[in-house]
């Protein structure tokens, strides 16, 4: 185990982690937030997210709507 009550720096060209990797809050657990700078790329799997939603520019995967749209086989527009 290794823990820090301010920061841990890991520094490398690159960092390998073998396992699962979980998150929880410091200190008491429970959920937690992580955030990203770059891209992320994800080569084999997917992306799950069984109890929220997916917004990319502020567009809601689950609640979001299509302009254009018309009954039949055609193309809706882009979301709104």
């Amino acid at each position: 185990r290794v823990e820090s009550k301010s920061v841990l720096t890991l520094a490398a060209p690159q960092i390998l982690l073998e396992g699962t990797i979980g998150m929880k809050a410091y200190g008491g657990g429970g959920a937690t937030t992580a955030e990203l700078t770059g891209s992320l790329t994800i080569r084999q799997g997917g992306v799950t997210v069984p109890d929220d939603d997916v917004r990319a520019s502020n567009i809601s995967l689950v609640g979001h709507q299509h302009e254009g749209v018309y009954p039949g086989g055609g193309t809706s527009g882009k979301p709104v």
